[in-house]
């Protein structure tokens, strides 16, 4: 039987939309169970906003800017930075065009 180990940071956004760090060989069992369409890597480098993307969604969301801050550092762990949760903070929604047929989660 195969040990199901999900990549760090594993979590649920929404339904059918996961956040994790970056996955390697042990974790491909876990998000082949998934039965994932897509994955999006922000790229191997430690690009300084990637852990806020999902702050990002949530504030397009309409979350509270308390409860996204929360979020984040749950997730962040030791990465924490203050830069990220301004960049969050700064995050202009306006500037975000919503598909005609957004998904559910939207």
């Amino acid at each position: 039987m195969t040990k199901l180990i999900p990549p760090i940071n594993f979590g649920m956004v929404e339904d059918d939309l996961y956040r994790s760090g970056f996955p390697n060989e042990l974790n491909f069992p876990f998000l082949e169970k998934l039965a994932l369409k897509t994955i999006i890597s922000l790229g191997p480098e430690d690009l300084p906003q990637k852990c806020t993307l999902i702050g990002c969604l949530r504030k397009i969301q309409r979350w509270n800017l308390a409860t996204i801050f929360e979020e984040y550092r749950r997730f962040a762990g030791s990465k924490v930075r203050l830069n990220n949760e301004q960049f969050i903070e700064l995050f202009d929604t306006d500037l975000v065009q919503i598909p005609e047929e957004p998904p559910s989660w939207l």
